[in-house]
């Protein structure tokens, strides 16, 4: 959502004494000057950063007076990751430039790029002290204050005035559309995304926002062009994916919403709100092992991830284990479609309570709401159903490790491969708890049995225990 810089390679070091000599701007930019200064901007367009670096330290050696001199090489040095040396360019361009905003303002982005938001936020309202009229200073603001203080009214306002200040730009209309959106300003916040998509018919944000209002109005037609537009604009966006499978599911479209699900998962296999609206689908379809496999294959695959650095003594062991919950799409509903498909999810596997898989489903969404004591509740129904069901044992032992107790983690673990000696979640975590409590040997006989080359970190451990 910020206005950012990008990184790149390091380059030799400017000093502030680069950038002295006058205490005012020169009228005009000396002729070497500006055929440096031209020469860095082609440069920098070509991406030649480090030359183009060269060129701006010359423009300013022909002429120290060069404000846009200045401002390209800080804005350059900040683009190579030598945010310290371009803050020194800065620091010293503002103190030759007093009333000058564009220095100020370049300070503010650098520091919100760095995440320094009090000092984001003090270089913007500089920025404002000297030129009110800013409109890119209260843009960010704005983005403070909604993002980080949650301060949406102040927000908007600010947003509004972008627009009057910068009627042509998308990007005021941009963030005044979710401004409204997260108000609950539905008509308003149509109205502003369909003025920024006027503007840039290749915003993918707004195509998104666009459609998020138009699901809240239960326009799910339109909403579905929404996302299918930013798809076609960015195919790799997740938010946009998730959202129209989102809404073709609730059209009842549902092998055209899996369809779409099964793309996120592809870019983002741990996605778990994901396979919480696919589980929703499976249900209705009475197909829930399915979802129930590939559930308990995201807290594998989360394990896999971070097993390797528990294993060699982070502090992590022991602690609690939890499904991997993926990205969110970073629109103010996430959190609610994430409860209203837990809610709905769970009303529709109450109406089957003789299925073991139902209650192991009903136990993983109390763990991904932080309700452990309604999970094991869960899990020894599921028990009492079947006594042998791994999945139902497995998932105990995690609620085991989320309580910090290793030796019940590992009954359950152990429990969980009897009858099914290639459950590789099973053996997997056996084989962990095992290494936790120093038994290499049974550690080693466990993650035999789930070393594959398509578990690289598994057997490459393996390999340094044996």
């Amino acid at each position: 959502m910020w206005l950012l810089l990008s990184s790149c390679t390091h380059v030799r070091s400017v000093t502030d004494s680069d950038a002295t000599g006058h205490d005012a701007p020169v009228a005009e930019v000396s002729p070497v000057a500006k055929r440096s200064l031209e020469r860095g901007k082609k440069l920098a367009a070509q991406r030649r950063f480090l030359e183009a670096i060269d060129a701006f330290e010359a423009a300013i050696a022909s002429d120290p007076g060069s404000i846009e001199a200045h401002e390209a090489l800080a804005t350059t040095l900040a683009t190579v990751g030598r945010t310290d040396e371009a803050l020194q360019v800065l620091g010293a361009a503002e103190a030759r430039f007093p009333n000058e905003p564009r220095f100020v303002f370049l300070e503010g982005r650098i520091h919100l790029q760095a995440g320094r938001m009090d000092e984001a936020e003090s270089a913007f309202e500089e920025t404002l002290r000297i030129a009110p009229d800013h409109a890119l200073a209260l843009l960010n603001l704005g983005m403070i204050e909604m993002y980080r203080d949650g301060e949406t009214e102040a927000a908007r306002r600010a947003f509004e005035r972008v627009t009057a200040l910068m009627p042509e730009d998308p990007k005021g209309y941009r963030f005044l559309g979710e401004a409204h959106l997260r108000l609950g300003h539905l008509d308003a916040a149509v109205t502003a995304l369909q003025e920024a998509l006027r503007r840039d018919p290749r915003n993918v944000d707004a195509h998104i926002l666009l459609g998020a209002a138009y699901v809240r109005q239960e326009k799910l037609d339109a909403a579905a062009i929404e996302f299918r537009e930013a798809i076609r604009v960015d195919p790799e966006n997740i938010d946009a994916r998730f959202r129209l499978g989102f809404v073709l599911q609730q059209q009842g479209r549902f092998e055209e919403a899996l369809a779409a699900y099964e793309a996120v998962l592809a870019r983002a296999p741990d996605f778990l709100l994901v396979h919480l609206l696919e589980a929703n689908i499976y249900v209705h379809q009475e197909a829930y092992e399915k979802v129930l496999e590939s559930l308990v294959a995201v807290m594998v695959r989360d394990f896999e991830r971070t097993f390797t650095g528990a294993a060699e003594g982070s502090g992590e062991k022991g602690a609690a284990m939890k499904p991997a919950t993926g990205r969110f799409p970073s629109l103010p509903d996430a959190e609610e479609i994430r409860n209203e498909t837990q809610a709905e999810l769970s009303r529709r596997l109450e109406a089957h309570a003789d299925s073991p898989a139902a209650h192991i489903l009903l136990a993983l969404v109390a763990v991904d709401r932080g309700e452990p004591e309604v999970a094991r509740f869960e899990c020894r129904r599921a028990l009492e159903l079947d006594a042998h069901d791994p999945y139902a044992h497995f998932v105990m032992g995690l609620l085991y490790l989320n309580g910090n107790e290793p030796d019940k983690a590992l009954a359950s673990f152990v429990a969980s491969t009897e009858g099914h000696p290639s459950f590789v979640p099973g053996n997997l975590l056996q084989g962990w708890v095992e290494e936790y409590r120093g038994n290499l040997d049974g550690a080693i006989a466990a993650y035999e049995k789930v070393a594959r080359p398509e578990r690289p970190h598994i057997t490459l451990h393996l390999g340094n225990l044996l």
